[in-house]
């Protein structure tokens, strides 16, 4: 995907954040952020941690916003996070079933970079007193 096609499905999505079509608009931003991983998506698998791990960094932050630089960082994140998993699983002889393998995958807990920074937060008391 272009990079020009990239940045107008992200406005696009945001609009839809914006509006509350919140479903919409987390499925346009998965489409584009995929399809800029370099080569393609390995498995099934990766898609659903893929949307899984997504979500959780979304719900991590004050707003459901993203900027396309922003998703590429977190996108290359997931991706090699799901590959130190596929490599810690080949090493892992107790994981045999497929049941396992998701529930173990659906576990990995990543640490998203997040700006929770809560410095300023009571600046504007300060200055109107």
């Amino acid at each position: 995907m272009k990079f020009d096609e990239s940045r107008s499905m992200f406005n696009k999505a945001s609009s839809l954040m914006r509006s509350g079509d919140i479903i919409q608009a987390f499925d346009m931003y998965c489409d584009v952020l995929l399809s800029r991983l370099d080569g393609s998506i390995p498995s099934l698998d990766f898609y659903l941690f893929y949307r899984c791990q997504l979500c959780k960094y979304m719900k991590e932050k004050k707003s459901l916003m993203l900027s396309l630089a922003e998703g590429d960082m977190i996108s290359d994140l997931i991706f090699q996070s799901y590959n130190d998993f596929e490599q810690s699983l080949k090493d892992n002889p107790f994981v045999r079933t497929a049941i396992g393998r998701i529930r173990l995958l659906m576990s990995v807990k990543i640490i998203f970079p997040v700006q929770n920074d809560t410095l300023f937060d009571d600046f504007p008391l300060l200055v109107s007193k």
